[in-house]
């Protein structure tokens, strides 16, 4: 189903650019402006495998850019607590 999109987008002319090599050359071929595979559309493998990517990410995400964020403050704070702690 997501080939008949894309094809639907190939067929049609008004979303086609032109595009341009590095040197700002126009070459011949044609790209579409954007491609958009709708989610109902996708295969279910393809659907499985988009949730398992959102979860991961999602995990990813809130671990990396703000738990550990948060708990190098906590540790900046907690580390020279303990030492003075334990140098008693």
């Amino acid at each position: 189903m997501c080939r008949n999109e894309i094809k639907r987008h190939i067929l049609n002319d008004d979303t086609f650019i032109e595009s341009m090599n590095e040197l700002g050359v126009v070459a011949d071929e044609k790209k579409p402006i954007y491609i958009y595979a709708d989610f109902a559309s996708r295969t279910f493998i393809h659907k499985l495998m988009r949730i398992i990517y959102l979860v991961f990410k999602t995990f990813y995400v809130s671990i990396w850019f703000y738990f550990l964020p948060f708990l190098a403050m906590i540790g900046s704070y907690f580390v020279p607590y303990f030492m003075i702690q334990a140098a008693k």
